[in-house]
C-alpha cells in the first residue's frame, strides 16, 4: 500500500480497531483531520477545545477495547491538550496523541516559527513514549510502535509529532503484516514478606 503519511496513519489506526477521533482542526493538522472527516469508517468528532479532545479520547478508551485518539495543532493547540493527557497518564489510560508541527526543517530552537513549541519536551513527563516523525519511510513503524506501547504493560498515553510537510509525503507499508510486537499485560507481583527490622503486621502464620 502506498499513500501519504497522513492516510497511512488513519489506515493503521483503523487496522487496530479505532473508530472515533477527537480534535480541533487547524493549519498544521488540517490534512489529517480532513482525511479523517472524509473516511466513512471513522467518526470524526470536532471539539470546542483541545482539552476536551484529550478527556474524550480517554473516555472512549475506557469504554472500548482499543486506544482513544486525539489531535491538535502546533503550539497553543498542543499545550491545551496537556490537562487531558496528564489525567490519562495518571489513570493509566491508553490514548494516542497526534500533534501537528511546523515543517521538519524548521524544528530547531534557533529558528523562530509561528506558534512553534518544543512539544516533545512538553509531553515527555506525561506520556509513556513520544517521538517526531522526521522521515516518511519511518512513519508506519512509529505508528505501530505507538499503539503497542500505549496498550502494553502499564497502559498510558503516547504522543507523536507530525511535521506538516512530512504528512503530505508518500510512504509504503503492508497493512497485512504483523509487527514483531507482543502485547504484554501487567501481572501482580507475588505476595512475599521480606525480612526487615520492622515488625510483621500480617496475621500469624502468613509470613
Amino acid at each position: 500500500m502506498e499513500c501519504t503519511v497522513s492516510e497511512m496513519l488513519l489506515a493503521i489506526l483503523k487496522k487496530h480497531g479505532v473508530k472515533y477521533i477527537c480534535g480541533l482542526p487547524a493549519a498544521q493538522i488540517g490534512l489529517i483531520m480532513d482525511s479523517a472527516s472524509r473516511d466513512p469508517d471513522l467518526v470524526y468528532i470536532t471539539t470546542r477545545h483541545e482539552e476536551a479532545a484529550g478527556h474524550m479520547a480517554a473516555s472512549i478508551s475506557r469504554v472500548t477495547d482499543t486506544v482513544g485518539v486525539c489531535f491538535a495543532t502546533v503550539g497553543p493547540g498542543a499545550t491545551n491538550l496537556v490537562p487531558g493527557v496528564a489525567a490519562a497518564f495518571a489513570d493509566n489510560i491508553p490514548i494516542i496523541v497526534i500533534t501537528g508541527q511546523n515543517q521538519a526543517r524548521a524544528i530547531d530552537p534557533g529558528i523562530d516559527q509561528l506558534q512553534s513549541a518544543d512539544q516533545q519536551a512538553l509531553f515527555r513527563p506525561i506520556t509513556k513514549w513520544n517521538a517526531i516523525v522526521h522521515h516518511p519511510e519511518r512513519a508506519p513503524e512509529l505508528f505501530e510502535r505507538a499503539i503497542h506501547i500505549a496498550r502494553s504493560g502499564r497502559p498510558g498515553p503516547v504522543q507523536l509529532d507530525i511535521p506538516c510537510d512530512v504528512g503530505t509525503q508518500l510512504c509504503r507499508y503492508n497493512l497485512t503484516q504483523t509487527p514483531p510486537y507482543r502485547l504484554q499485560r501487567p501481572t501482580p507481583a507475588a505476595l512475599s514478606c521480606r525480612r526487615s527490622s520492622l515488625p510483621c503486621v500480617r496475621p500469624a502464620g502468613r509470613c
